[in-house]
């Protein structure tokens, strides 16, 4: 028996994969009643295969590499008869039964035999002693049948499809707004640097910053506020002044609980006018970049944040400013499809409330819309107007 050993552990050396100049790749699995081996070959390549209580082989020949002989020593004993051998059109399965169930194998050979590079594990099969149980694996036939056959015609799995987007095309955020982009972000850090360094009030501001304060710290004290005393030679509107301090009123309500100065409530109602003032600039780039491209969006953006009058006037509190975000929201209606009524009723609103003079920009937009055939129903824009 000892030569008979002897003689074995020299044919499986000089039959052993590490040996010859080609052997195909193979993976082994286990249940707690079967090993499951998979060899890599197509099934006209295989010439043959015997299974024997300790020891399985496959012989065969594949094109342009030539003969195989793959010998393999069990690490433990299993059942020959019982040995079920499949050949798949990519592969060859053998099922082998172990003559001990629930024994889990560490490896598939003896020690004496290393590993080949070739030896893979199959995970679909793999199963320690505690995770058998806490996966569910099944031992069943049929199970490791339908397994290995969704294997096989599986294949690799596609790379994932990458979401296509429209050059300059943003998710929305609420009505005519978009989320901000980089470019958003830059205009508001130049806004903001510019309020930085010149915080303080022109004289052609003082009513709606004189309003805001009294907004902020009078409140529903309206026999305090100052236009009673000082209503000037125009009648104006609160309106712009009243949505600036409503944004703002929760900064300025923090700062007053300090015993801030009130400067600090006035760059505080300054940055939300800002923030205002860009939202504007970014709702008309999202539809220029939606019609005309990415570049486009990007380059009036640019614009907007190289000039110097743009940016330091985002944060007065003038009329023209109210106005200026009011317009830019306007043409990004009159820039989409549909949108052309929408838009002359902004720049009428904005026309009879904050600058009138918004009537010179509305009306060529307006002759250009009929022109070509945007303008929809004369009733209709009226309507809006």
């Amino acid at each position: 028996v000892r030569v008979q050993e002897k003689t074995n552990l020299r044919e499986g050396m000089a039959d052993s994969p590490l040996q010859r100049g080609f052997c195909p790749s193979y993976k082994w699995g286990q249940t707690a009643t079967h090993v499951v081996v998979t060899v890599d070959v197509q099934e006209e390549w295989v010439e043959l295969h015997r299974v024997d209580e300790g020891t399985v082989r496959v012989q065969g020949t594949v094109p342009a590499k030539g003969p195989f002989t793959l010998l393999l020593h069990l690490a433990h004993s299993i059942s020959a008869d019982g040995a079920d051998v499949a050949l798949l059109p990519r592969s060859l399965r053998i099922k082998l039964p172990k003559t001990d169930p629930g024994v889990s194998w560490v490896s598939l050979q003896k020690p004496a035999y290393p590993k080949p590079a070739q030896e893979k594990k199959d995970f679909d099969f793999f199963e320690d002693s505690d995770v058998s149980e806490k996966e569910g694996g099944s031992d069943s036939d049929e199970e490791l049948d339908r397994l290995v056959r969704e294997e096989q015609l599986r294949g690799p799995k596609p790379l994932p499809e990458r979401k296509k987007t429209t050059p300059g095309q943003r998710d929305p955020l609420i009505g005519p707004f978009c989320q901000p982009d980089e470019m958003d972000f830059l205009l508001l850090f130049a806004v903001l640097f510019h309020l930085y360094w010149c915080p303080y009030t022109k004289v052609e501001e003082s009513f709606n910053m004189q309003a805001m304060h009294d907004i902020l710290y009078h409140r529903l004290n309206l026999s305090a506020y100052d236009h009673h005393s000082f209503p000037g030679t125009v009648p104006r509107t609160f309106l712009g002044a009243m949505a600036t301090s409503l944004l703002a009123s929760p900064f300025s309500a923090f700062f007053q609980t300090l015993d801030a100065p009130k400067v600090v409530s006035q760059y505080a109602v300054r940055a939300a006018l800002g923030v205002v003032s860009v939202a504007g600039v970014s709702a008309f780039r999202w539809q220029l970049g939606r019609a005309h491209g990415l570049a486009t969006s990007v380059a009036y953006g640019f614009v907007s944040m190289v000039q110097f009058h743009m940016v330091f006037y985002a944060s007065r509190a003038l009329p023209n400013t109210f106005a200026l975000a009011l317009v830019n929201v306007a043409l990004s209606y009159y820039v989409r499809e549909g949108g052309v009524a929408t838009a002359m009723g902004l720049l009428a609103f904005t026309g009879a409330v904050f600058r009138f003079e918004v009537a010179i920009l509305a009306a060529p937009l307006y002759l250009m819309a009929v022109y070509r055939r945007r303008a929809g129903s004369v009733g209709g824009v009226v309507l809006a107007a």
